[in-house]
């Protein structure tokens, strides 16, 4: 659906898509109750990262959707190079202080302009979500950039 609102003429919106890297490897190991911390913490992790800058949101099992309007290619790689760190960071601990981490891969996208056709913005970051992944997980990956692998 494209947008036609004049007002948006020059505005700027970037889709992230983020996935966990190993939340089946988690569930298996230290049980579904884990997992759900997990995925907890990092939903925390990324609305305070986005918080005042755009919006973020659970999409499936494992994966989130973060808008952000106003972010050009370098802002928005850099909110979701601050998420993808944060992930990277968070330390979790199982009921017997079994240390427990994770990482997320991330795809960003942007667009500009009142013929902005936002499915078409998430499907680019969707494949560079993929890109991300199959370039060794824990990365950021831009639609429209080389990749890196």
């Amino acid at each position: 659906q494209r947008s036609r609102d004049p007002a948006l003429a020059n505005a700027w919106l970037a889709v992230l898509m983020l996935d966990l890297d190993n939340l089946k490897a988690i569930n298996d190991r230290y049980g579904h109750h884990m997992g759900s911390q997990t995925i907890h913490e990092v939903g925390q992790i990324i609305g305070k990262t986005v918080a005042g800058k755009g919006q973020g949101t659970r999409f499936g099992g494992d994966e989130f959707t973060v808008f952000l309007v106003g972010h050009d290619l370098n802002e928005a790689r850099a909110v979701a190079e601050e998420i993808r760190g944060s992930v990277e960071d968070l330390l979790l601990l199982t009921e017997d202080d079994q240390p427990v981490r994770t990482t997320i891969s991330i795809g960003v996208a942007v667009a500009t302009g009142v013929n902005l056709d936002h499915e078409r913005l998430c499907r680019h970051a969707d494949k560079a979500l993929y890109r991300a992944k199959e370039g060794g997980r824990n990365q950021v990956a831009a639609w429209g950039e080389p990749s890196t692998s």
